[in-house]
Order: C-alpha cells, then structure tokens, then sequence
C-alpha cells in the first residue's frame, strides 16, 4: 500500500510564494493574505503570522473531499511556533467551515491552566468536543500533531 491510498489531500506547504498546491488531490488552497514562505521541516513551510491574519483557503463549491458527512478523517500537520498564545487565548490551526453545519475546526489553545489541541466536529444538530491532554510547548522546535476522527460522536 502506497503511503497516498486513500489520501484526500496533502499540502506540503514548501511553495517559495503564492498558493498551495494539493500533492495527490485536486484542493488547491488560494494563498488568500500573502503568506510567506520560509525554512521548514522538509523545504519550505508557510509562515503565518498572528499580528497579520495568515491563512490559506478553498472555495467550499472547488473542494472534494474535505467535509464531514459521515467519514473517518485523519489530519496530521507539523507546527512551529515563534511564541505561544496569550493565557486564556487561541488560535486556529485549520478548520472545515461551509454554508451547510457539517464541518470540523483544529485549535491551539491556552485555558489559562494547560495549553491544548483542541478538536470540535460539528453538524446540522450536535457539536462534539475533545481536546488533548497537557502539552508543554517549546517555542522554536518543530511539534508533530495528528488528530483523528471516528466519523460519529464524539470519537
């Protein structure tokens, strides 16, 4: 088995500017506040900055695959952060949203007592919650994160 089968999309985020393209799918994200580009992991990575609202994005109508309707979904992402957020305060590391309520959100969070990844599924009548235990950050070191879905509940 091919480390693809099965991939919806995989963004590797190493463009040198403009938008990112999708590696295995046909998700494009349109490069929507100017991204910057810089020194990742592998390559390059997308550098978003907090003071400037970064962020990539795809017209729900262009996306396959993307959604909640009823499917298993893994998400994995490396992260690196320059400084974490101010205590009580998040950010949002990459989401779902569309017209219809079925759709999925990704946060980093600081509740004051732990910092956490924070997973919220959400449909037309529920919206389920979980989040990760402590994690201790470092600034400056490259984390990996992957969170997976069941398809129904809170799983």
């Amino acid at each position: 088995m091919a480390l693809t089968t099965n991939l919806v999309s995989y963004w590797k985020l190493d463009e040198a500017s403009g938008n990112a393209a999708d590696s295995v799918g046909s998700n494009t994200l349109t490069n929507t506040s100017t991204v910057a580009y810089s020194s990742g992991k592998i390559n390059n990575g997308a550098l978003m900055v907090g003071a400037t609202p970064s962020y990539f994005a795809i017209t729900n109508g262009s996306q396959t695959g993307l959604g909640l309707t009823g499917g298993e979904m893994s998400v994995a992402f490396w992260i690196k952060m320059t400084s974490l957020p101010a205590s009580g305060d998040s950010f949002g590391i990459m989401g779902k949203f569309a017209s219809t309520p079925n759709g999925w959100d990704i946060l980093f969070q600081d509740t004051i007592v732990v910092q956490q990844i924070r997973i919220q599924a959400f449909n037309n009548t529920n919206s389920y919650e979980r989040r990760s235990g402590t994690l201790g950050w470092t600034t400056g070191v490259f984390h990996h994160v992957v969170c997976t879905y069941s398809g129904s509940g809170e799983t």
